[in-house]
């Protein structure tokens, strides 16, 4: 017996010597009610007078098992609860992680789109410049450079060698001009 359970017994059987059978009889209950507490029965406290070791009882190991069995279950499902959590949270954060690298995928796209187009620009004005300078009116190209062309005055890798380009590429940009 530990000690708490002993200390609570000697103030229950001290009252056994009272002069006052109510009392004595209130102190059989009370010592009754600590041992049942305890798990003990008036049995168990006898062998533990005569031998000095009760006999574990029976209800209370098995009270205490179930007890812990219920524990361990409510505490597993508490654990698969949390895991099936920690899954959907995972879930979530892959979804938004895929959703995100296709955002930046498509932005990558558009930002390359959008630098061919800037860089076909600086060539068509590169282009234009270069004919305007050599023609003295950015406007009038669309009907002198073909007789420019023709007459040999303005070729198309003059042209591409002072822009930096192909003559393909000035080709391309006087076909869409015109």
């Amino acid at each position: 017996m530990d000690s708490a359970l002993v200390s609570r017994l000697v103030k229950t059987l001290a009252m056994l010597d009272s002069p006052m059978d109510g009392e004595r009889h209130a102190a059989v209950a009370a010592t009754a009610r600590v041992l049942k507490s305890a798990g003990m029965t008036w049995g168990d406290f006898a062998r533990e007078l005569e031998h000095g070791s009760p006999r574990a009882p029976r209800r209370r190991q098995r009270d205490t098992a179930a007890g812990e069995l219920q524990q361990e279950r409510r505490r597993r499902r508490e654990a698969e609860k949390m895991a099936e959590q920690a899954r959907k949270e995972a879930d979530q954060h892959a979804n938004t992680a895929k959703r995100q690298q296709q955002h930046l995928s498509t932005v990558r796209r558009e930002l390359a789109s959008e630098r061919e187009r800037v860089a076909d620009l600086e060539r068509q004005v590169a282009v234009l410049s270069a004919w305007a300078q050599h023609n003295r009116s950015p406007h009038a190209w669309r009907d002198e450079v073909g007789r420019l062309l023709h007459e040999g005055k303005l070729s198309l890798r003059a042209i591409a060698r002072q822009v930096g380009v192909s003559p393909q590429t000035v080709a391309n940009i006087r076909d869409r001009r015109k």
